[in-house]
């Protein structure tokens, strides 16, 4: 069962950061970081109401009238060195995809490429709860923050400040990954 947290306790929503913060209290939390681009177009006149994925693109929408591309094949052609500017020619590729599902893009102009680790825990899945043996702290990292952000910010309020435990959180706490870091005090 989940310890009900004090109000005043500290959620760590550090993304790529998460496992040194969490070692700065004596907790060890395994991230397997990755590297990702995404391209986001300049103001376009095709719309996209929500995110869109297919087995060559994902899109989603990024406000006025912009949208984000990104594919995790493209990833896998970049580093961290990766100059953005001037645009890798790999965007050109998740431009004609995107055009290919959503013809209004063709000829869209890309605005923006960023590439940047990814907050991925050790196993994949997303982590959120409180840490074990460092009581006070509740970690999350999770890649699908992104989609998931507004739901998780609504059950971390939750079980921090009125001790409300939401089992849909069960499979992802942090015990699974999570141990005492050795040689760090507590």
């Amino acid at each position: 069962t989940i310890r009900r947290l004090r109000p005043g306790s500290t959620p760590s929503c550090t993304g790529r950061w998460s496992g040194e913060v969490a070692r700065l209290a004596g907790i060890d939390l395994p991230m397997a970081p990755t590297v990702g681009l995404t391209a986001l177009t300049a103001p376009t006149a095709a719309r996209l109401g929500a995110v869109f994925h297919t087995d060559q693109i994902a899109l989603r929408p990024d406000g006025a009238g912009r949208i984000m591309l990104h594919h995790g094949d493209i990833d896998d052609q970049v580093t961290l060195d990766t100059p953005v500017e001037p645009t890798p020619a790999v965007v050109a590729e998740l431009l004609r995809r995107a055009a290919a599902v959503l013809p209004g893009l063709a000829g869209a102009r890309i605005e923006a490429t960023r590439i940047a680790p990814r907050a991925i825990p050790g196993d994949g899945y997303t982590v959120i709860g409180p840490a074990p043996g460092a009581p006070g702290l509740y970690l999350i990292a999770s890649h699908s923050a992104i989609t998931m952000a507004a739901l998780f910010g609504r059950l971390a309020t939750r079980e921090i400040l009125d001790g409300q435990v939401d089992e849909r959180l069960a499979t992802f706490r942090p015990e699974r990954l999570a141990r005492a870091a050795e040689g760090v005090a507590s």
